[in-house]
């Protein structure tokens, strides 16, 4: 009867311990957002602005991560018109960002410059969710959902950053 006792005290100590493992994985990669570290570390928080937008961005594992042919197109816009007024936007390669537009692009994401106030490196992601939530994110796919998938297949794990 004993023995029972200490096994069952062990399992649940061995459970508690897995939970506690999950929640502390899931809480960290959630913090670490779209770290601008090559390495992994979480780095300081950078602000984004129109300014390092491009320079910042670009060294993020999402960019760097896009594959070889992907070109993405990020517009940002205002209402202040009464009507979308796009204010900036940057062409996102394989590890680089360039402002200006193209007319070959796979995606277009275009989102509410409002958010720029606040979005750093390290809240990325979530500024996306939230603008989506907001009603202020838009996407368009420039080719069929299945091609795009097989193309872009590696940025699965990136998929709400790209408000996707």
């Amino acid at each position: 009867m004993r023995k029972l006792v200490v096994v069952l005290i062990i399992g649940i100590l061995i459970t508690a311990v897995a939970i506690a493992s999950i929640y502390i994985v899931k809480e960290k990669m959630a913090q670490s957002d779209i770290n601008a570290n090559p390495s992994n570390v979480q780095a300081q928080a950078i602000k984004i602005t129109y300014d390092n937008l491009a320079s910042t961005l670009s060294r993020t594992n999402m960019i760097r991560d896009l594959p070889d042919d992907a070109v993405i197109l990020l517009q940002f816009y205002n209402f202040n018109s009464g009507e979308r007024a796009i204010e900036k936007s940057y062409v996102l390669t394989q590890g680089e960002i360039k402002e200006g537009t193209t007319d070959n692009e796979d995606i277009l994401i275009y989102i509410a410059s409002k958010y720029l106030e606040q979005l750093t490196t390290a809240n990325f992601c979530s500024i996306v969710q939230e603008a989506k939530s907001n009603g202020d994110l838009g996407i368009e796919l420039k080719s069929n959902k299945v091609s795009l998938a097989w193309k872009y297949k590696s940025m699965m794990k990136y998929k709400s950053c790209l408000g996707l």
